[in-house]
């Protein structure tokens, strides 16, 4: 993996073990939002009117991502 620092000067990463998971996030029903969404409704969660989402901080992001789908041959 290649990840670029704030003075944009890449690093390169290798591991044997896994760096991070990825999940896929969205609308449709196998996200984690939608999971999530399942499980507080499930536990009495009552929806607010209109589409949009109360949270609370954090207020800004601390990570850009780019993502790529492909097919490999590694295990989930």
């Amino acid at each position: 993996m290649i990840c670029v620092g704030p003075d944009w000067h890449a690093h390169l990463f290798r591991s044997h073990r896994p760096l991070f998971y990825l999940v896929r996030r969205g609308v449709t029903e196998d996200t984690l939002d939608q999971a999530l969404k399942r499980q507080a409704l499930a536990a009495g969660l009552q929806r607010l009117p209109g589409e949009g989402i109360l949270t609370g901080d954090p207020h800004r992001g601390d990570v850009i991502a780019s993502d790529y789908l492909f097919a490999t041959d590694m295990a989930d």
